[in-house]
């Protein structure tokens, strides 16, 4: 079976790497490209806050940026125990397997990506059985039938309780006996 990784950046997701890890020992199935698409440019920062502030409106926007405060503290105090655990991210370019970067459409919002024709062609040329996603865009259009088994992507949580949430957040916080992904 031939894989392929479809990412948003130059580093490979640590969940990708332990396939990628397994797919090197496995007469099974193989890792034979890596699709990377680049994540929409940052405006400047303080045009992105007047925006986000309009957008939001007052009360949202101080709650929105007072959280992300407090988790920029944290994990700026918040230290890891064991650096054995911490994993190092792997440039996609070190990985000895080919990788072609595409052209994304993004949707007004950001969070739907689509591709370029010309790209999905070339893709479909590579004779790929399966994709798996490492991004955190939702992908549509063409690309999800290019592959004989479809896009495989991961989203951790209780999709039923709390879609669209952080994942395992609320459950976490909630102290749910258990949880799930899709």
């Amino acid at each position: 079976m031939k894989l392929g990784f479809i990412v948003d950046s130059e580093y490979l997701p640590p969940d990708l790497e332990a396939v990628l890890h397994e797919s090197k020992k496995s007469r099974n199935f193989s890792v034979d490209l890596v699709i990377t698409y680049a994540s929409p440019n940052k405006n400047n920062l303080l045009i992105s806050l007047f925006k986000r502030f309009f957008d939001l409106g007052f009360f949202k926007f101080i709650h929105t940026y007072l959280f992300r405060l407090l988790l920029l503290y944290e994990s700026r105090t918040i230290t890891i125990t064991s650096k054995k655990n911490k994993s190092s991210l792997l440039r996609i370019d070190s990985l000895g397997i080919p990788v072609f970067r595409v052209r994304p459409i993004f949707s007004p919002s950001k969070l739907v990506v689509r591709f370029k024709d010309e790209d999905l062609d070339v893709i479909k040329s590579k004779n790929l059985d399966v994709l798996i996603r490492g991004g955190h865009h939702i992908i549509r259009g063409r690309i999800l039938d290019l592959c004989p088994f479809g896009i495989l992507g991961m989203h951790h949580g209780d999709n039923h309780k709390y879609r669209g949430m952080p994942s395992a957040f609320w459950e976490v916080y909630c102290k749910e006996k258990e949880t799930g992904f899709i």
